[in-house]
C-alpha cells in the first residue's frame, strides 16, 4: 500500500517537472525577458520599507482643476507620493 502512495508521488513530481520544463522550453525569448523583469521587481521590493509596500495599495482621488477640466496634484499630495503613502491618483473629479 506505502509503494503505491510512493509510486503516486514520485510520478506527480515528474509530472510536474516535466511541464514546468515544457513551458520553460516554450517560452523562448519572452521567458528570458519575464525573468529580467522579475528580477528587477525583486530587487525593487527588497529596497522598499513595509510603509512604502503599504503606500502602493492605496489608491486616492486627485484634486481637480474646474478650469482645465483635468486632475491636479496639490503640493500636499505631491509630499504623500514622494514619501510613498500614495500608490496612484483616480482620474475622477470629486
Amino acid at each position: 500500500m506505502q509503494k503505491n502512495y510512493l509510486n503516486v508521488a514520485v510520478s506527480t513530481a515528474v509530472s510536474l517537472i516535466l511541464s514546468t520544463l515544457m513551458a520553460l522550453a516554450a517560452g523562448g525569448p519572452n521567458m528570458m525577458r519575464n525573468r529580467v523583469i522579475e528580477k528587477r521587481i525583486d530587487s525593487l521590493l527588497s529596497i522598499m520599507t513595509v510603509e512604502e509596500k503599504l503606500g502602493q495599495l492605496n489608491q486616492k482621488t486627485a484634486s481637480w482643476d474646474e478650469k482645465n477640466n483635468d486632475r491636479v496634484l496639490t503640493k500636499e499630495e505631491h509630499e504623500r507620493v514622494k514619501r510613498g503613502d500614495v500608490g496612484s491618483f483616480q482620474r475622477h473629479p470629486v
